[in-house]
């Protein structure tokens, strides 16, 4: 990432390193409290958070609502659930006693463990659009034949192992009243278990991302009778005070994998720091606009898919002549 672009990380705990890049920033916050941020934000990501979170859905809001025009969102996030796909794992393992308990302990104080389940519907009834969502499964030691999950079921493992009591003494102990002792002694036999290989265990992981779209928009797409749910980004352009998102919400046909330019129809939404101006490109700036996603294709490889992000704040801003439409909203 380009250190011209600022970033700024949020952790509820001061375990930060003190070796970053320059454009880097931490700071201690709970993501729960008021966003009192003064500007917003091109790209937010959010991981982990499972157990960790008492209101999903403001959460969501706020990270929504922290997000320039066209900004992105990205959420990787767990269903803690253990199983197994062929029944090897049964509720008779001290393995699935102790994430059974475990899981419990966190819903007992409102924290839930399993988010990645139920994050698309969050996502969605938030405002974001173009939402993809997708679902891996996370084996838990080197069981899998697949040389790539077997390597990634032994790192999963090994963080497991290492994190059992770290994972429970507080939610067995101040949640549910267990003593000490007892916690060790069931996260021994669960040690014990899961290096044996005698079941299957694995966990799912969520990750999502998805475009917030916002008011502008949605009463663009409105004045000019255009469905709001079919309009796609494909390009952004950002200057210091204007940001300029490239729409294509005429031509539903736009194959990104095709080895051709399409003339397609651009709409411009100008965000200015008092009003935003919405207008239909003009052919020759249309023109331009399909020569440069073309390039775009060709330069990412032609199975790349839209959008395309530049930045452009150290630059002058743009001036869109012989518009064939103009609406100040």
């Amino acid at each position: 990432m380009p250190f011209g672009l600022a970033i700024l990380a949020n952790d509820l705990s001061a375990v930060q390193p003190t070796w970053v890049p320059p454009n880097v920033k931490f700071e201690i916050d709970d993501m729960e409290s008021p966003w009192l941020y003064d500007n917003p934000f091109d790209f937010i990501f959010c991981r982990y958070m499972a157990a960790c979170i008492k209101d999903w859905p403001k959460l969501v809001q706020s990270i929504f609502e922290n997000l320039t025009p066209g900004g992105w969102a990205e959420f990787q996030d767990f269903d803690l659930q253990y199983y197994s796909e062929d029944g090897s794992l049964t509720e008779s393992h001290d393995t699935m006693k102790w994430i059974n308990t475990l899981l419990g302990a966190a819903r007992k104080i409102g924290r839930d463990p399993c988010p990645g389940v139920s994050l698309e519907k969050w996502v969605k009834e938030a405002g974001f659009k173009n939402v993809t969502h997708h679902r891996f499964r996370f084996p838990i030691g080197p069981w899998p034949r697949d040389p790539k999950m077997k390597e990634i079921g032994m790192y999963n493992l090994t963080q497991v192992l290492q994190g059992l009591e770290g994972f429970s003494l507080r939610l067995f102990c101040d949640v549910l009243g267990w003593r000490q002792e007892e916690v060790v002694v069931l996260t021994s036999k669960v040690r014990k278990e899961l290096k044996t290989r005698s079941f299957h265990a694995q966990y799912d992981l969520s990750p999502l991302y998805s475009i917030a779209y916002d008011e502008v928009v949605r009463r663009t797409c409105s004045a000019l009778d255009i469905p709001f749910n079919g309009s796609r980004l494909l390009a952004t352009q950002k200057w210091t005070k204007l940001t300029v998102l490239v729409f294509d919400i005429f031509y539903d046909n736009y194959v990104p994998t095709a080895h051709y330019k399409v003339n397609l129809p651009v709409l411009l939404v100008d965000y200015g720091r008092t009003q935003s101006y919405v207008r239909v490109a003009s052919p020759e700036f249309r023109e331009a606009i399909n020569d440069h996603l073309a390039t775009q294709h060709n330069y990412h490889g032609w199975d790349g898919k839209p959008h395309h992000f530049e930045d452009q704040t150290s630059a002058a801003a743009p001036k869109y002549e012989n518009p064939r439409d103009t609406s100040v909203l």
